[in-house]
């Protein structure tokens, strides 16, 4: 009862996050209670009870009938009272979670302020934040944010420049301007479907890349849509191509966010934070709208003004993309992740398994020059891993069918290196191999590409291997669905009858 005080103030608030903390002193201390009053009573010993509800702090006191009594903190509590209060508060607040590196800024300002900079902030922000995400939620939003609200803004402008020139090029004939509107929107939404039929489950092999690739697109066809005033006789095609890129770029951001948001979710609170981005996306493209509605007349019509304007806006959109994603630590081994694990966990002899924020920090997002934008995720360390190669090599270079057979129903996943050792490592599964049978295969096969020959490299897996699995899965990661295959190429064994 004493830390679930029942009061009409405390019942009626919205209970999206609460806190209760005790604090109790002896008789004698230092809390000069004897001054203190509340409803007629005075409070016989120390006993604070201090509830924190979506950022407003509530203090109570027992009194010397053991009831719990209300008190006011300019009131009830001393001045090092009155401070641990305020700092409880700003510390708990949404204002500091969100930009935690003003909180000596922040605790320096009004408590009022704070509280309804709080009381604004919440609303964008799932329930129980200090708890139900990590860290890196709060500056994946920071950077998302205003790179949205950048986009938003280059948005306007290129409408703005395409309602001109569907204008010029139709002459004075709505219906021509209106069938070639229509026209660039069902073109438009046609490119979109063909291409996510082309990339298919590569949204969730490497959502970072594809979403960089989103940004990336978005801000192609705004420039696109922004030069139709200059081709007036083009416009079709322009606007077309303009639109098919937005709906591409819309369609690989949707299918990408759900992997980014997945990582964020500690408490399964998927669908708040699914919500909340919603919310904040709402906010960025009011302000983003806003801000180029307001430069619209500054700017004019012209494509020669507009274009430079554009240039900024996708170069702001483009870096906070960047910085967004390398802020998120997924929990999806594809690839690149798996080659960074391997390559510490056989560094370190087997003894360190890396966290999912630690490769985070060192995957690629765009690579050399764009290489891994334009082309994927390809090795830094030669031969590469080949998962899926052709039996017949894989045979060769395990001595024969026979033995290739053998390794594949003792361990469901046979490993070599192909071409007479001058090829890329080969990593064949039989049909029924699992996820945990994928990453130990792909463990020996780094073990080989490492320099260590086939029994040496099976040696270290059958020793280290199940110890790195249970690694990995303490560190947060997701050993159940793996991302290493591009292509299922796999092999079934059956015997003839008889044998």
């Amino acid at each position: 009862a004493l830390l679930q005080p029942r009061t009409e103030s405390a019942s009626v608030r919205p209970r999206s996050f609460m806190r209760t903390a005790v604090t109790a002193a002896s008789d004698s201390g230092r809390t000069n209670e004897a001054n203190v009053k509340n409803a007629g009573s005075k409070l016989r010993h120390i006993r604070q009870v201090r509830q924190h509800v979506l950022g407003n702090s509530t203090s109570w006191f027992e009194n010397q009938n053991g009831r719990l009594v209300r008190c006011e903190a300019s009131t009830a509590m001393s001045e090092s009272m009155q401070k641990d209060e305020k700092d409880h508060r700003v510390a708990d607040g949404a204002t500091i979670a969100v930009f935690p590196n003003l909180a000596r800024s922040i605790g320096s300002l009004s408590p009022i302020l704070v509280q309804q900079m709080d009381s604004v902030i919440v609303h964008f922000l799932p329930k129980n934040y200090q708890t139900s995400v990590p860290p890196s939620y709060f500056t994946y939003s920071k950077w998302y944010s205003i790179g949205a609200i950048a986009n938003s803004a280059s948005l306007v402008l290129s409408t703005q420049s395409m309602l001109y020139a569907v204008g010029l090029g139709a002459g004075a004939i709505p219906v021509a301007a209106a069938l070639n509107w229509v026209l660039k929107d069902g073109l438009g939404q046609l490119g979109g479907i063909l291409f996510t039929s082309y990339v298919n489950n590569r949204f969730d092999a490497d959502p970072k890349r594809w979403r960089m690739v989103a940004a990336l697109i978005l801000d192609l066809s705004s420039f696109l849509e922004a030069a139709t005033p200059l081709f007036p006789a083009l416009f079709l095609p322009f606007a077309a191509l303009g639109n098919a890129g937005k709906n591409i770029s819309w369609l690989a951001a949707s299918a990408t966010r759900a992997s980014v948001h997945v990582s964020f979710a500690q408490r399964s609170n998927l669908s708040d934070l699914t919500g909340k981005a919603g919310s904040q996306g709402v906010l960025c493209s009011l302000l983003g709208t806003t801000l180029g509605v307001s430069l619209s007349p500054l700017l004019g019509t012209s494509p020669y003004t507009i274009i430079p304007a554009l240039a900024v806006f996708s170069a702001v959109h483009l870096f906070c993309m960047h910085k967004a994603l390398k802020s998120v630590a997924l929990n999806t081994l594809n690839t690149q992740a798996l080659d960074i694990v391997t390559a510490r966990y056989i560094a370190s002899g087997g003894r360190e398994v890396l966290s999912r924020e630690a490769v985070g920090k060192e995957e690629e997002v765009i690579g050399s020059m764009g290489s891994h934008l334009v082309f994927g995720y390809t090795p830094a360390v030669n031969p590469a891993v080949l998962i899926g190669p052709d039996v017949t090599r894989m045979a060769e270079a395990c001595a024969g069918p026979d033995a290739l057979a053998a390794c594949l129903e003792q361990d469901n996943f046979a490993v070599a290196r192909l071409d007479g050792g001058k090829g890329p490592v080969g990593l064949l599964l039989e049909d029924s191999a699992t996820a945990r049978h994928t990453l130990l295969g792909y463990l020996e096969a780094s073990l080989i590409r490492g320099g260590k020959d086939r029994e040496a490299a099976r040696a270290f897996r059958i020793e280290h291997g199940e110890a790195w699995l249970r690694g990995l899965e303490a560190k947060g990661w997701n050993t159940v669905d793996v991302f290493a295959e591009e292509f299922r190429a796999r092999v079934e064994l059956r015997r003839a009858d008889g044998e």
